[in-house]
């Protein structure tokens, strides 16, 4: 008799164990669809080769400086 209650037990402690490791499996997932951005949500953040042509479109920068910005970008990759 006792034998049944210790293999009870263990079947209690092994079901435990494995509903919190599927409970953190699903919570690993959910973060990491959010972080590879395939549940949609924030944009990524813009590039600076981006950034400066969207700036030199509206207007914002003149050619040269539009050029300049572009070298050095271009320089530090």
């Amino acid at each position: 008799m006792m034998m049944e209650s210790n293999v009870g037990n263990f079947a209690l402690f092994f079901g435990f164990m494995t509903m919190i490791l599927l409970g953190g499996a699903v919570i690993w997932l959910i973060v990491w669809f959010v972080e590879k951005k395939i549940i949609p949500g924030k944009k990524p953040p813009e590039r600076p080769l981006e950034t400066a042509k969207r700036r030199y479109a509206a207007g914002e920068l003149t050619k040269k400086e539009y050029l300049d910005m572009k070298k050095e970008i271009v320089k530090a990759d």
